[in-house]
């Protein structure tokens, strides 16, 4: 084999040369090619790999194995990472699922100690209805003669005032009859035959005509009575006076009912 001319290598030269190729990696009988830098030049120096390949192949094997071993190592790492995460989120779980437990336990208890409140609202639902069945039909006989005698006109005297309302309980016809002066069964009639709630009749004496007029139209004002009119008028004298008695109606209309106990609702 001959080397490139250039002059002789010298080994203390060789320190610090920089090999082209790792020797590992070269088969037995392969050709080493180094560069050796001196003073002035430059000298290639040629080899021959004399080991045998069984190195090469087990220093390829080792750092297959090295590889492997941190593939491993890297699996379990992450396999840990997910037992962690796994075991705090099922930590988490079971300690929702305990207090969601005692709630339950909480609620039931409570079901239990106020299981009898929707009886109580029905038997109050029904007493309510009752109540109003009783009292829809009530009449605050003292507010009506308040007005009454607050829309009275003077020279207006009354002999005698009846007034008639339905019953408690009875229920109160709203619609009209078919036709005028007819009326459901049982029911009280306006004077223009319309339903009415009750009727009231008065005896009076007034000091005029007028004043008979004026009378009727007070009680015309009053939102709780409806059509008044005069059955009967005649003049005389009493004691010397001109005075006109005369007997008058009205209807009884719904707005003289106090609806107190119909207001409230129960709500279970």
């Amino acid at each position: 084999m001959s080397l490139p001319t250039g002059g002789s290598p010298d080994p203390m030269d060789t320190a610090g040369s920089d090999p082209l190729v790792d020797p590992a990696d070269v088969e037995p009988g392969d050709l080493l090619v180094e560069e050796v830098e001196t003073a002035d030049t430059v000298t290639v120096l040629a080899a021959v790999n004399l080991l045998p390949s069984t190195y090469a192949l087990r220093a390829a094997v080792r750092r297959a194995k090295i590889f492997a071993a941190a593939a491993v190592v890297v699996a379990l790492l992450l396999a840990l990472l997910g037992w962690l995460v796994a075991s705090q989120k099922e930590a988490a779980a079971q300690e929702g699922l305990a207090i969601a437990t005692a709630e339950r336990a909480a609620l039931q208890a409570e079901v239990v100690k106020y299981s009898d409140v929707p009886k109580v609202f029905k038997a109050v639902s029904d007493a309510q209805g009752q109540l109003e069945l009783a009292m829809g039909n009530e009449v605050r006989w003292s507010f009506f003669l308040n007005d009454l005698a607050l829309t009275m006109p003077r020279g207006v005297s009354l002999d005698t005032l009846a007034v008639t309302s339905p019953a408690p309980g009875a229920s109160i016809q709203a619609a009209a009859p078919s036709s005028v002066g007819a009326s459901t069964a049982g029911q009280p009639t306006s004077g223009a035959g319309m339903p009415a709630l009750g009727t009231m009749n008065v005896s009076a004496k007034a000091f005029s005509y007028d004043t008979v007029a004026n009378w009727l139209d007070s009680l015309a004002k009053l939102p709780t009575l409806a059509d008044p009119y005069v059955g009967s008028i005649s003049a005389g004298t009493e004691e010397g006076t001109d005075i006109v008695t005369f007997t008058s109606d009205a209807s009884l209309t719904t707005e003289a009912l106090s609806r107190r106990y119909q207001d409230e609702e129960v709500t279970p």
